[in-house]
């Protein structure tokens, strides 16, 4: 999935906004103190973290520091919806530490250089519990309006003469279908990421 796609769309634009508000909070700075750790940081050594080599998978592993979710059941049914209906707009960053002396104690103050920040989806794709998957003719799914429409009798009728059948589609729906057809499966998908060039200082505090 490519992230110029997704940012057509207001939603993945106002998930982006909120997850680069998000770099500076205490649960991103510790978390990214914790990955800093794991790359080598300490009181005295410098770190560099991640690259912009990096994969999304691999940002996720080792640079990724907040999020935001987006997407409801109210979403405006699109291509966007149909694709992920709720999903993960993840954050991560790349840079460097330094730090400075604190004068007349023998502290240090750490920093971390933000050089660039990353911008990517996750979304997992799972069929348990009772999900609703929309209501679909043989052809097409029902639009959210449409779908109210067939919950009164008239309206019912209406669309079934105009497009015939058509049946609410749940996860056990998929569930069968997967046992019959021996087809199918859960998966977690990345998006690419969007990068953006960055000069953010974040600090970290003393060493502890």
């Amino acid at each position: 999935m490519k992230m110029e796609w997704a940012m057509q769309f207001e939603r993945c634009r106002q998930a982006v906004e909120v997850a680069e508000s998000r770099l500076n909070t205490a649960n991103a700075v510790n978390r990214l103190k914790e990955l800093l750790k794991e790359a080598g940081w300490r009181d005295h050594i410098d770190c560099q973290l991640g690259s912009k080599t990096m994969s999304a998978r691999q940002m996720d592993a080792c640079a990724q520091v907040n999020f935001a979710k987006f997407g409801s059941a109210w979403s405006t049914l699109d291509d966007m919806y149909g694709a992920l209906g709720f999903a993960t707009m993840k954050v991560g960053v790349t840079g460097k530490t330094f730090s400075k002396e604190i004068s007349g104690t023998q502290h240090r103050q750490h920093y971390f250089h933000v050089e660039h920040v990353g911008l990517y989806i996750r979304d997992h794709y799972d069929f348990n519990g009772i999900q609703y998957l929309g209501t679909w003719t043989e052809d097409r799914v029902l639009t959210k309006s449409e779908t109210l429409i067939t919950l009164h009798p008239q309206g019912n009728l209406i669309i079934r003469l105009k497009d015939g059948p058509f049946a609410a589609i749940t996860n056990a729906n998929f569930r069968n279908y997967r046992v019959e057809q021996i087809k199918g499966g859960d998966f977690i998908i990345y998006s690419d990421i969007m990068w953006k060039k960055s000069d953010q200082i974040i600090e970290l505090g003393t060493w502890l």
